[in-house]
Order: C-alpha cells, then sequence, then structure tokens
C-alpha cells in the first residue's frame, strides 16, 4: 500500500461528514480549510519520508489525490467570501456575483491553455511531464502559482485543484442559491371577458413586440391563454367581430389609454 492512500481515504470520509452536516455554513468551511491544511501536511511528511512507490504512484498522487484536496480548500475559501459578499450587499445581483467568483477561478486555469486541452482531452501521453516532480523541477509554473510548494508540488496539481474547485463551486451555486432566490409566482386569471383578450393580443401582435412579429397569430392567442388561464375559441370569428364594431369608446385600448392617461395626471400633481 502507498503511503498516502490511508490518509486520503481518512480525509474523504471527514469531508463527505462535515460537508454534509448541518449548521453554520461559515464554522463548516472553516472546519474543511483546517482538515485540509492538516492532510496536506501529513501527506508531504509521509511523501518526503518515503517516497514514491513507483513512477505511476507519483503521477496518481499528484494528478488524483492532491488535486481533489485542493479544490476542497480553492472552493472553501472562494465560497466563504462570497457568502460573506452576498450578506453585507443585500441588493447585489446574485447571478452576477457568481459568475464573477467562478470567472475569477476560471483565470487561474486559462492563463495555461495547453494544459486545459490536455485535461479537457483526458489523455495520458504527458503525464510524466504534468505531474512528476522530477521532470518540473526548475519550471517557470513553480514561480507563477501562489500556492505552489516546492518539492511538493509539480505546479499542475495546483491547476488541476482550481479546475475541480470551479466544478465544486459551480455545483454549490446550483443547488444551493436557487432555494434562497425561489420566487413563487401568483397564477394568473383573465378576468375579463374574451374580447377584450383578442382585441389586447391582436394589437400586441400588430405592433411586432413579440419575436419581432414571426409568429402566428393563432399560436399567439394560444400561448397567452395559457399564461392568463382563459380559453380563447373562435379567434378569428372573434378578431371579425371586433373589427365590424361600431363604437369603439367602451374598447378595451380606449379604456387602457383613458387609464394610462389619468396615471400620468396623477404623477404631475
Amino acid at each position: 500500500m502507498n503511503t498516502y492512500q490511508k490518509t486520503a481515504h481518512e480525509f474523504h470520509e471527514q469531508f463527505m461528514s462535515h460537508w454534509e452536516s448541518k449548521g453554520c455554513f461559515h464554522n463548516k468551511c472553516i472546519t474543511l480549510l483546517d482538515l485540509c491544511d492538516v492532510t496536506l501536511q501529513k501527506m508531504k511528511d509521509q511523501v518526503l519520508e518515503k517516497g514514491f512507490e513507483s513512477l505511476n504512484d507519483e503521477i496518481r498522487f499528484f494528478k488524483e489525490v492532491k488535486p481533489k484536496i485542493l479544490s476542497v480548500k480553492f472552493a472553501c475559501r472562494t465560497l466563504m467570501e462570497y457568502e460573506f459578499e452576498r450578506v453585507i450587499n443585500q441588493e447585489i445581483d446574485v447571478a452576477e456575483l457568481q459568475q464573477h467568483y467562478l470567472n475569477n477561478m476560471q483565470e487561474k486555469f486559462n492563463r495555461f491553455r495547453d494544459f486545459r486541452y490536455y485535461v479537457s482531452s483526458s489523455s495520458s501521453n504527458r503525464d510524466e511531464q504534468y505531474f512528476t516532480l522530477a521532470y518540473l523541477k526548475d519550471d517557470y509554473i513553480l514561480r507563477l502559482i501562489p500556492e505552489v510548494e516546492n518539492g511538493f508540488s509539480t505546479g499542475y496539481d495546483v491547476l488541476l485543484g482550481y479546475s475541480l474547485a470551479m466544478d465544486f463551486t459551480k455545483e454549490y451555486f446550483e443547488e444551493e442559491i436557487p432555494e434562497r432566490k425561489q420566487v413563487v409566482y401568483p397564477e394568473l386569471q383573465w378576468t375579463g371577458n374574451k374580447t377584450d383578450l383578442v382585441e389586447l393580443l391582436s394589437a400586441l401582435h400588430r405592433t411586432s413586440v413579440f419575436n419581432n412579429g414571426e409568429n402566428d397569430f393563432k399560436r399567439f392567442v394560444l400561448a397567452f391563454s395559457q399564461i392568463v388561464n382563459f380559453e380563447v375559441k373562435d379567434v378569428y370569428r372573434t378578431v371579425s367581430a371586433i373589427k365590424n364594431r361600431k363604437n369603439d369608446n367602451k374598447s378595451l385600448l380606449s379604456r387602457m389609454l383613458v387609464a394610462f392617461q389619468e396615471m400620468i395626471m396623477d404623477a404631475h400633481k
């Protein structure tokens, strides 16, 4: 058995236990950050003392094991900052804030395009170049990424950690935030008559304010009738009756215009 397998297994069990627990999210992240630091230090001591069993063992560690622990660390750090900013600024657009944090994480990974393409291709022919210490002894990447530890990082294990952390963060946003933002909209029920509704929809359709007017009128009426829970039959017969109407003073659009003008007058009082 390699020197780090048991430690990795223990980390996974403790991570799942803490992450799925209820309670203060801030405290949960603090606990997980401490767990990551303790686990990484323990693994570092094991690796420096006993080394790896083989080249494949070393590759597996820096490609599969360490990046997963780093991803938890990076994701928790990001989510703590995100939650703090979201709480202190209640009026901020949550979707934009989420995208801001995802973009920041993506930027760290995107600067290294060759590696990004390599990871997305699920290839393994350059694993020795990216995930062994000897190959990257003097690589410039060691100087560009602050989380890289000389002697315990290939540099690319950290980049892969950022990539996995972004997936972790996306999943959190998708599962957690919609619950907070969920809004129950009232059911709409048309309480006017059929003629009023067809008149309104005829005007909307004629002014091309939906899909630039590129829609079939009957389907247009059907779509709205479903929204307002009012079945409209004999659409064209109703349109014909509206056209043949002699007195337009009591039409819906006339009444709407009067109501609108009254609103404008009230605003200037």
